[in-house]
């Protein structure tokens, strides 16, 4: 008798291990989740703020090329480009 309940213990044991382990790895699971989730969302924000960026430099260097000068027949400030 003790042999049987002994391996009912064991069984039930075996039984909770199984169900803890599915339950860590399915939080493992939703954590890597979320993790690779706030990867791509920080991801996503460093390329916006990149392409900002090179926006603004792009302009900044565009304004370079725009060279303003008097106008012989207006008397006034044109800008042109180059």
């Amino acid at each position: 008798m003790a042999n049987r309940t002994d391996r009912l213990r064991k069984r039930e044991l075996l039984r909770f291990k199984e169900a803890a382990r599915s339950v860590v790895l399915a939080t493992i699971r939703r954590e890597e989740d979320a993790l690779l989730f706030r990867a791509f969302a920080a991801w996503r924000q460093f390329k916006k703020e990149m392409d900002i960026r090179c926006l603004q430099i792009a302009m900044a260097e565009e304004q370079q090329k725009v060279v303003p000068h008097l106008a012989a027949d207006e008397g006034r400030e044109c800008i042109t480009l180059r």
